[in-house]
């Protein structure tokens, strides 16, 4: 209970002070934070598939705030 609280209140606070598609490109960022401190506060290993799978969502990050126009519904 206690940490989606925590999740909740700093969405929110987040929402109040960035624009919503800066927000949520913002959290997408949630996975690479938790295998850095999963490696650094625990130890764990960080292999071929982390990296690979923190380097396709930095990518994806990237892509989607270089976007500048909205996508055309076509």
């Amino acid at each position: 209970l206690v940490p989606m609280a925590a999740c909740y209140l700093t969405w929110f606070m987040a929402l109040r002070t960035l624009p919503p598609s800066t927000a949520s490109m913002a959290s997408l960022m949630t996975p690479v934070i938790g295998v850095f401190t999963a490696a650094f506060l625990f130890d764990a290993p960080v292999g071929l598939r982390e990296i690979a799978a923190m380097t396709l969502i930095l990518a994806g990050v990237v892509l989607a705030l270089r976007r500048r126009t909205p996508a055309s519904g076509a």
